[in-house]
């Protein structure tokens, strides 16, 4: 393949065990359709809503779920989750884990994430163990962290 020509990829034909195509969408330019789809058997949202300490970093929590219907791909960082451990572990709903602690997230597919992307450099070192920025500093995470948080969150999602 010569180096000016460009591989194209058709995602409606793409097969696999991690995400299914629903519907392509009704773009007017082929190859820019929304992925709309299966990810491991939750339907995906538009777009991922990222947030600060737990909250929307646009919408205010009561005003999300008008603008933004149905589903969505709710992003918390892992530096802002570390701070909260305790606070969520200790709220009257806490066997809901973080959608006990904000309300807000019950509906939607929550999503922890080392990457914080309001921050240029978010996610330090990557030996065996990476450092993520909190609102204490940095704090080492490494996989019993890890794990001891999602025991208490209980995302959807860690990556």
């Amino acid at each position: 393949m010569a180096a000016t020509e460009q591989k194209t990829v058709v995602v409606s034909d793409i097969e696999s065990p991690i995400f299914s195509l629903i519907s392509p969408g009704n773009a007017p330019v082929r190859g820019a359709e929304p992925r709309v789809g299966r990810l491991m058997g939750m339907e995906t949202p538009a777009f991922t809503v990222l947030t600060g300490r737990g909250f929307p970093l646009t919408l205010r929590p009561e005003v999300n779920n008008a603008v933004l219907p149905g589903t969505q791909l709710m992003q918390l960082p892992v530096g802002d989750l570390v701070a909260r451990t305790d606070s969520v572990s200790q709220c009257p709903a806490k066997d809901d884990g973080c959608k006990g602690f904000w309300p807000h997230l019950k509906g939607h597919v929550s999503y922890c994430s080392f990457r914080d992307p309001r921050k240029d450099v978010s996610v330090y070192g990557g030996d065996s163990v990476c450092s993520v920025e909190t609102t204490g500093g940095r704090q080492k995470v490494g996989p019993q962290q890890l794990l001891d948080l999602q025991k208490v969150m209980k995302m959807d999602l860690v990556a």
